[in-house]
């Protein structure tokens, strides 16, 4: 009977963890990654983001906890090591696959983040989903470690299935779906190609134009950039502004001396993003 129950209910917890995962992932590229991403850490962290290691290695050797923020970041950091070195793929999982389940519950009561998801689903709603993550919390750890639970841990665990299924819209499409994300260095050689390519002498075509937007937006709304390499996304909020002018000048009247006024003009800012790209210090 412990086994049924344990097996039972660890398919409820696998689709409770994706589809509140996946809910919060796509109420995030709705809003933005960017303008999310920014909100999210706070400028404290966003200033000191790459010194964020060094904070977290000081503080083991100390044995102090690291705040929140470091350890989102950290965990990121990890998961990237690990999928550089072990997965044989193009992508990798998307950021909030590598959280914890109190992770979760963090991001939902993060003061920034809760207009974002009251407005979509309520604010009674967003605590029916906070309060039976606080429920559940030990029984998936008895459930992740193999320990039998009991029958009336089997109808908490139902019973909260059937209370986040009713405040999450469409939630079965979420828990069968898993987000992921192009490596880095898919997104940037991506990137990287098109930049040469509007550099040139000649001018590219509407299509290449609109293929070197998706690539930009591709990265925009990629959070392990965001996340990892801020500084690069400045670039790439700019220089996407840059391209939609160029896109305007492509066939309008005088439209060649505009271009080349263009390049003139963004000649430095490229070649500045081209030497971080190929150097690979982004």
């Amino acid at each position: 009977m412990g086994y049924e129950l344990n097996t039972n209910a660890y398919r409820l917890f696998i689709q409770i963890e994706v589809g509140i995962r996946e809910f919060l992932i796509n109420l995030i590229r709705q809003k933005g990654v960017n303008e999310w991403y920014n909100n999210f850490l706070g400028q404290f962290q966003r200033d000191a983001i790459n010194v964020v290691l060094i904070r977290i290695s000081e503080a083991q050797k100390k044995h102090t906890y690291p705040s929140i923020e470091d350890q989102f970041r950290y965990k990121l950091n990890r998961a990237l090591k690990e999928s550089e070195t072990g997965l044989k793929c193009s992508d990798l999982y998307h950021p909030f696959y590598y959280l914890n389940w109190t992770d979760m519950e963090m991001i939902l009561n993060k003061k920034n983040n809760t207009d974002l998801i009251d407005n979509s689903i309520g604010k009674k709603n967003r605590e029916v989903i906070v309060n039976n993550l606080k429920l559940l919390n030990e029984l998936r750890n008895h459930i992740a470690h193999s320990r039998f639970i009991t029958e009336e841990g089997f109808k908490i665990a139902t019973s909260a299935f059937e209370q986040i299924s009713s405040v999450i819209p469409d939630f079965k499409n979420y828990y069968n779906n898993q987000s992921k994300e192009d490596k880095f260095g898919v997104l940037l050689n991506n990137l990287n190609t098109y930049i040469e390519k509007i550099s040139s002498t000649s001018m590219i075509s509407l299509n290449e134009i609109d293929v070197f937007l998706k690539c930009i937006s591709n990265c925009l709304n990629s959070l392990w950039l965001n996340s990892i390499y801020p500084d690069i996304i400045k670039d790439i909020i700019e220089l996407n502004s840059e391209i939609e002018i160029y896109k305007s000048y492509r066939n309008s009247p005088g439209g060649l001396l505009k271009i080349l006024n263009w390049k003139d003009k963004n000649s430095k800012f490229i070649d500045n993003i081209k030497t971080k790209l190929t150097n690979g210090k982004v």
